[in-house]
């Protein structure tokens, strides 16, 4: 779990990860140098004998290198991704772990409902499998629903991006070790929808552009194939 200056909101994600009926796991909080009281209110949980463990850096390096530090030290068979300011519900962890032993999976996501501080915005629900091809075109996984299994593909860290680590550790998973994401229909989370963090829309596009041809290396033409398609989905899904 990252977190930068998320006091206010980081007890309500602990409290979803405490409330999982799936109680072999361990939460690792990775705080990016944060300045506000992040250290005692982690504290508060890590005192009562929780399984808490708290990473700060000393310099301020990102959501992506946060994530890594966590993942670096985490001894469980499987990670699962939660910001500092998002929920999970409280069988998440029990069904998609059921699911990905159940069918030999390495790799899973989950629907996911969205909210702000008015109150729910709808809900993102997901197809049964993505593959690497569908996954360029659309990025349909929430990180806070995602969980793979390090005994099959071992620890996968997120690339030095400044934006969009996330599509991009998905991406390299995809198409290393050849598999498929596979999703689960069922709302298992709740993404929290900022209001003071609304994207410039012009900002979104040229990002979305450089990590074809910058991060990707992908030649104009199926860049330009590419953004289309990932324009057209975006469009769809404003039109919902």
């Amino acid at each position: 779990m990252p977190s930068y200056n998320s006091a206010a909101t980081i007890g309500k994600s602990i409290e979803s990860v405490l409330e999982q009926s799936y109680k072999d796991w361990e939460l690792i909080i990775s705080d990016d140098c944060s300045s506000d009281n992040i250290v005692s209110v982690v504290k508060v949980y890590q005192d009562q004998g929780y399984n808490i463990k708290l990473l700060r850096n000393d310099d301020n390096l990102g959501s992506g290198p946060t994530r890594n530090r966590a993942i670096s030290i985490a001894s469980g068979k499987y990670i699962a991704f939660l910001d500092s300011d998002d929920l999970w519900l409280p069988d998440k962890l029990s069904i998609q772990i059921t699911y990905m032993k159940e069918n030999d999976i390495a790799f899973s996501f989950t629907s996911y409902r969205k909210f702000d501080f008015q109150g729910q915005r709808g809900e993102h629900i997901v197809s049964s499998k993505v593959t690497y091809k569908q996954l360029l075109k659309s990025n349909p996984i929430g990180c806070l629903t995602v969980v793979y299994d390090c005994e099959k593909i071992g620890k996968c860290y997120m690339p030095a991006l400044r934006r969009k680590q996330d599509y991009a550790l998905w991406l390299n998973i995809l198409d290393k070790f050849d598999i498929c994401a596979f999703g689960i229909p069922e709302v298992l989370a709740e993404y929290c929808c900022s209001g003071g963090v609304t994207s410039n829309k012009l900002d979104v596009i040229k990002d979305q552009w450089r990590f074809y041809r910058n991060h990707l290396k992908f030649g104009f033409i199926r860049s330009t194939y590419y953004f289309c398609c990932y324009a057209t989905s975006g469009l769809k899904k404003y039109l919902k």
